[in-house]
């Protein structure tokens, strides 16, 4: 079988979810014995091939030629990969939301024009949570069969000890949206009770914002590191608690992949409680978005309590490529149901 899918600007080194998301499921539906491309807007046009899979690059609104068994699209809706949508020749086309709040595209100002092709075009959608199913079951594409699988998960181990002083640690980019002015105003007032506090902060340099890096600056000699990409198992390893206190389920994915990475170095972790998370994630490590001071009181409490966190739901990967076998249509070979 062949089948193609479709992200967004995919380049290399993975940084963003999705994309490795992407990158993560056509290198398994290749070892399992299928033709797999992936296409993507780039730059510019061009074909290249990586570990057995062909990588087609093409200018936004100019899609290449198509033919294939499944079209996958991991995104969403939108304009840009409209054009695709509408030319390729495939038996199946699915889509996949991994954004908590299915990126909010009822709210956009082509939903109402282009919802009528991604319903008639679409046969499948699939998702991580209910509460993305809630919100699908109320726009346009509530008629489309929806499924819910979740993503594939990366497996860490740790590779470094805990720091000897009280760790915090923040991997994103320095957005409001993604909590770090919730992340200082917490170090700060958890710092006048435990004044041996550190805090890192990774930042992925996706996007830049200089308010927040003069802030940190002025906080280096406080007990605050700032680095860029970092190996993130290590990192993870080394914390006492990672921070990640967005402020929404939107730009969030559904199910955050650094959780799960925290969980298997058995670092504790906080988190917004948003969208769906809490229906993977226990409610002791969760806070109310845009609480600093409520961040700050549990930072205190998990720095002075032992609590490893566990998921709520188990994932294994060779069941959600089970899964995704199954909705494109390719029976398990004897043994897979259960593996």
């Amino acid at each position: 079988m062949k089948i193609t899918y479709y992200v967004h600007d995919l380049s290399f080194p993975l940084v963003e979810g999705i994309r490795k998301q992407a990158w993560w499921m056509a290198l398994a539906m290749r070892k399992e014995g299928h033709e797999v491309e992936v296409v993507s807007t780039g730059k510019k046009t061009m074909t290249l091939a990586r570990d057995g899979v062909t990588i087609r690059y093409f200018k936004p609104l100019t899609p290449p030629e198509v033919i294939t068994d499944v079209m996958h699209y991991l995104s969403h809706p939108s304009p840009l990969f409209y054009p695709l949508l509408r030319k390729v020749q495939a038996r199946k086309q699915i889509l996949t939301f991994f954004d908590g709040n299915c990126n909010g595209f009822w709210k956009r100002a082509w939903y109402p024009l282009l919802s009528p092709s991604f319903r008639k075009r679409l046969d499948l959608i699939t998702i991580q949570t209910q509460y993305q199913q809630d919100h699908l079951t109320k726009t346009m594409l509530k008629d489309i069969s929806l499924k819910r699988i979740p993503p594939l998960i990366p497996h860490y181990k740790k590779t470094a000890v805990k720091t000897q002083q009280p760790s915090l640690l923040f991997m994103s980019h320095l957005s409001e949206y993604k909590g770090i002015a919730d992340v200082l105003d917490a170090f700060e007032k958890v710092k006048q009770n435990i004044p041996d506090l550190t805090l890192t902060i990774c930042d992925s340099s996706i996007r830049q914002n200089r308010s927040y890096t003069q802030r940190i600056a002025n906080l280096e000699n406080k007990g605050v590191t700032f680095k860029g990409k970092v190996d993130s198992q290590q990192e993870l390893s080394k914390a006492w608690i990672y921070l990640y206190p967005v402020h929404g389920a939107q730009e969030t994915f559904s199910i955050p992949l650094s959780l799960i990475e925290a969980i298997q170095v058995e670092t504790p972790f906080i988190c917004s409680d948003v969208g769906g998370i809490s229906e993977f994630f226990p409610k002791e490590f969760l806070v109310p978005p845009q609480k600093p001071d409520e961040l700050a009181s549990k930072i205190m409490n998990l720095l002075t309590t032992s609590h490893i966190p566990k998921l709520k739901k188990e994932i294994q990967n060779k069941r959600v490529i089970n899964s995704f076998k199954e909705s494109y249509g390719i029976q398990s070979r004897t043994g897979d149901e259960n593996a």
